[in-house]
C-alpha cells in the first residue's frame, strides 16, 4: 500500500509538471519542464551467495541472486529541456530573440537574472527593460563607435568605454578593451550621447591620445583626454564638412545579430551606441526558476560567461522576432494520458490492499 501512495506522489507532480508546460505554451521562451522517476529504496528478504563447490571437487551448491521487495518510486529531477523553440515575427524592433545558446542577462533591485523571453521596450527614462521592469544588460559605446560605410565590420571593441583611436576616414581601427573584459550594465537610448555632440560641451573622455588634427586623426601622444566638440570638429574634419550645431535626434535604430543597437541620427549618420549582452552557463538545466520567465545561477549551474552574441558559443540575436515556448503539445497531451493512467493503476493497488486487509478482518469474526 505504502508503494503504490508513493506511485501517487510521484504521478501527482508528473501531472503538476505536464499541467505548468501546457499551462505555458504560449509563453516566450519558456522551457518545458520534464518528470524523472526512480525506484526508491527496496528491502532485502534475502541476500546472494555465491556458488560453494564440494569438497572433493563434486557438485556443490549453485550461487543464489538476493531477493528484494522495492519500496515504490521516487521523484529523481524535474529537468528542463532546453532545445531551441520556434522564432515568431512581430515586426516590433525591441522585440528580440536568441537563436542558438545563451540568455539575456537582467538586472532587479541590484541582482542579476538570466531570461530567453525577449520581450523588450524602452521606459520613460529610455532604458531597455523587460515586461517586468528588469533592466537588460549589455555595453555602451561611446561617440566613437560610429558605423562607417567602408568598415561595417569594425572591431566589436573598437569605442568601448571611451577606449577609440580613429583613422582620417572615422573608422574604428584599433582598442585595447574588449566587451567580454567589461561589466555588463544597463542599456538605454543615447541621450546623454546626443547631448554630448551639442557645440561646445564641456564633457571629456578618455583617449589614447592628445588630441585630433585637422583630418581628424587621433595624434599620437600619452592618454589623455578630448573635449566632445575637439572631437566632434575632427569627425566633421574628417567627412570634409564643417562643424556644425550638434544638436542631433535619432531618429530610428535597428538591432544587428551581434546585439549591436545602431542608431541613424537626424545628420545622416549611424552609430552603434550599445551593444546587447548574452550568457552562457556549462550546465543550463541547473539555473533555478524564479518566475517572470527569469532563472538564477545556482552552484549547479556554473558561472556565468557574459559576453556579445555570436561568439564565444553564444548564439545570434533576432530583432523584430521573439522565442516561442519548446513545449510540444502533442507530448504533452501523451504524457497526461499515461499520468492519468499511473495514478489510476496506483489508486487500484490501494484499494486491493483495503480489500485484502479488510478480508483480513473478517476472518477474525
Amino acid at each position: 500500500m505504502y508503494s503504490a501512495v508513493s506511485g501517487l506522489r510521484v504521478h501527482q507532480t508528473m501531472l503538476d509538471v505536464t499541467g505548468n508546460n501546457i499551462a505555458n505554451v504560449n509563453t516566450f521562451g519558456f522551457k518545458a519542464g520534464r518528470a524523472v522517476f526512480e525506484d526508491n529504496l527496496s528491502q532485502i528478504i534475502r541476500g546472494s551467495s555465491a556458488p560453494v563447490p564440494a569438497a572433493g571437487g563434486g557438485p556443490g551448491i549453485g550461487g543464489v541472486n538476493p531477493a528484494q521487495v522495492g519500496l515504490g518510486a521516487r521523484l529523481g529531477a524535474i529537468t528542463n529541456l532546453f532545445s531551441q523553440g520556434g522564432l515568431q515575427v512581430t515586426n516590433q524592433t525591441t522585440d528580440v530573440a536568441i537563436q542558438g545558446d545563451g540568455f539575456f542577462t537582467v538586472e532587479k533591485a541590484g541582482a542579476n537574472f538570466f531570461t530567453r523571453n525577449g520581450a523588450f521596450n524602452f521606459d520613460t527614462d529610455g532604458n531597455l527593460v523587460t515586461s517586468n521592469g528588469s533592466y537588460v544588460l549589455g555595453y555602451m559605446y561611446a561617440p566613437g563607435g560610429r558605423v562607417a560605410a567602408t568598415n561595417s565590420q569594425a572591431d566589436q571593441a573598437a569605442a568601448m568605454a571611451g577606449n577609440v583611436m580613429l583613422d582620417k576616414n572615422g573608422v574604428m581601427v584599433t582598442a585595447t578593451t574588449t566587451p567580454g573584459d567589461l561589466q555588463a550594465v544597463p542599456l538605454k537610448l543615447p541621450t546623454a550621447l546626443i547631448n554630448g555632440f551639442r557645440s561646445g560641451a564641456n564633457q571629456t573622455f578618455k583617449i589614447a591620445s592628445t588630441g585630433v588634427n585637422a583630418n581628424g586623426e587621433a595624434t599620437a601622444g600619452t592618454p589623455g583626454t578630448l573635449h566632445w566638440d575637439q572631437y566632434m570638429q575632427g569627425m566633421d574634419n574628417a567627412a570634409g564638412g564643417t562643424v556644425q550645431n550638434k544638436d542631433l535626434a535619432m531618429e530610428s535604430f535597428q538591432i544587428n545579430p551581434d546585439g549591436k543597437l545602431v542608431g541613424s541620427f537626424s545628420d545622416g549618420t549611424k552609430r552603434v551606441f550599445g551593444q546587447i549582452a548574452l550568457t552562457t552557463f556549462n550546465n543550463p538545466p541547473g539555473l533555478e526558476k524564479v518566475g517572470g520567465s527569469m532563472y538564477r545561477q545556482t552552484n549547479n549551474s556554473g558561472v556565468p560567461d557574459t559576453g556579445v552574441p555570436a561568439n564565444g558559443g553564444r548564439g545570434t540575436v533576432e530583432s523584430g522576432t521573439l522565442e516561442m515556448s519548446n513545449v510540444d503539445l502533442a507530448q504533452e497531451f501523451t504524457n497526461l494520458i499515461v499520468a492519468q493512467r499511473g495514478f489510476q493503476a496506483n489508486s487500484k493497488v490501494v484499494s486491493t490492499s483495503d480489500e485484502v486487509l479488510s478480508d483480513l478482518i473478517q476472518m477474525k469474526r
